[in-house]
Order: C-alpha cells, then sequence, then structure tokens
C-alpha cells in the first residue's frame, strides 16, 4: 500500500508540473492573433478536461483498495499519457 501512496504522491507531482506548461500555453495564446487565439482557448479547454479526468482518476485511485487498485493505475497511466501526448500536440501545432 506504501507503494501505492508513493505512486499516487508522484502523479501528483506531474500534475503540478502540468500548471506550468498549461500556463506557458496560456501566455501564448494571450499574444497571439485573435483567429490562433481563439483556436489556442479551445485547445486549452481540450487540454484542461484531460487533465481534470485524471485529476479524477488519481483521487479514485487514492481511495480504491484490492483488485481495483491496479485496474485504475492502468487507466490513470493510459489518461497521463494521452494528456502528454495531446499536450505535444498542442505544442507543435502553435510553437
Amino acid at each position: 500500500m506504501e507503494d501505492l501512496r508513493l505512486y499516487c504522491d508522484e502523479m501528483a507531482a506531474l500534475l503540478k508540473d502540468w500548471e506550468a506548461k498549461f500556463e506557458r500555453l496560456n501566455v501564448k495564446a494571450r499574444s497571439a492573433e485573435r483567429e490562433d487565439e481563439l483556436e489556442m482557448k479551445d485547445e486549452i479547454h481540450f487540454l484542461n478536461l484531460k487533465k481534470k479526468a485524471v485529476e479524477g482518476k488519481l483521487r479514485d485511485l487514492r481511495i480504491a483498495s484490492g483488485e481495483t487498485c491496479q485496474l485504475l493505475q492502468e487507466d490513470l497511466k493510459e489518461a497521463m499519457t494521452d494528456l502528454e501526448k495531446s499536450f505535444q500536440e498542442a505544442m507543435s501545432k502553435f510553437w
């Protein structure tokens, strides 16, 4: 169970790092031309939805027990990978 707590703490730290990444995108959006700004804000909104889904999975994992932990851990890892991929796509699109 200690391993699970450590894993959850690591994922929480990664999510905290996402705050800085999102802020970079927000700064870029604010300095973009109007059409690009709207497109970027839409993309940021989409990324925020994915981030909130990851946060929900992390909350679920923290209170889970037994076999459910393994399934939730896999779901969380998949959601984090999806968030990272989507973020990289957004960065390459706007930078």
